[in-house]
């Protein structure tokens, strides 16, 4: 947005609406930030727990059930030859343990600082949109009655997204050649076909800055809400699959307990 600014007036636009919608964007995004990084522990915490018991605690009881003589039920054989699995191949965890490790310093350090960081793989499925920040662009230099083309072109020239900047780039190139702006970003894929209208309908009304601002914080507002219907649809995923080897884990365990005191007593 700074690059943005030809002469100060435009530099002081470009950072007011910059700081305008850093609000809007840090607290739509915010819980999604929180809810993520407590999936992630809550995975991390329940697989280190489940790794550590079927790799030490259930050989162990493989041996005690083994001097009594007791007969292991089919679940316990199942639990014992999934413990005997983790047991070789416990190395293939280390990766996932070191990326919970460093995600967690890091989105510590971003949160003590109130600001939010979406981490990997999280940020490319429904990161931040850099579609809302090139119509934000466009808004600024359109306010200060720059053409349309030129407009599109300087914002794809500064926007740090490269491919983005491309299309912006090609689609300024064709706005200068007598294709609508509208529909050459949405042929491009940069707006979508409600936006192109809308867009459309404000350049005719005058109130085209304003309308680029509203479609900025809808798209913003749209990668959020898909954001949590991800994350609605991964928990329980999650849970389900962190919740079957506990209940075998447990019931492989209790099963034979029970009939061994049975015994004793």
């Amino acid at each position: 947005m700074v690059r943005l600014g030809a002469d100060p007036a435009v530099t002081a636009t470009a950072l007011y609406r910059s700081a305008e919608s850093r609000g809007l964007v840090e607290d739509e995004w915010r819980p999604v930030f929180e809810r993520t990084i407590y999936l992630l522990f809550v995975v991390g915490a329940a697989v280190a727990i489940t790794s550590f018991l079927m790799v030490k605690s259930v050989l162990t009881f493989k041996e005690i059930f083994l001097d009594f003589g007791t007969e292991l039920p089919a679940v316990t054989q199942l639990t014992i030859a999934l413990a005997n699995k983790c047991g070789e191949w416990w190395y293939l965890a280390l990766p996932f343990i070191w990326y919970l490790i460093v995600v967690g310093l890091i989105a510590a350090y971003f949160y003590a600082q109130g600001k939010t960081w979406i981490p990997w793989p999280f940020g490319w499925l429904f990161g931040y949109s850099s579609n809302a920040t090139a119509l934000r662009g466009i808004a600024v230099c359109v306010d200060r009655q720059m053409p349309i083309d030129q407009a599109i072109s300087r914002v794809g020239f500064h926007i740090p997204n490269v491919s983005l900047g491309r299309k912006l780039t090609k689609a300024s190139m064709l706005t200068a050649g007598g294709q609508d702006w509208c529909d050459s970003l949405h042929g491009l894929g940069v707006i979508t076909a409600a936006e192109s209208a809308v867009l459309k309908s404000a350049t005719r009304a005058g109130n085209l800055p304003w309308a680029l601002r509203e479609m900025a914080e809808v798209s913003t507002r749209r990668q959020v809400y898909r954001a949590r219907l991800l994350l609605n649809i991964i928990t329980p995923l999650c849970l389900i699959a962190l919740a079957i080897p506990v209940a075998i884990l447990a019931i492989g365990c209790f099963l034979p307990l029970i009939s061994l005191i049975q015994n004793l007593t």
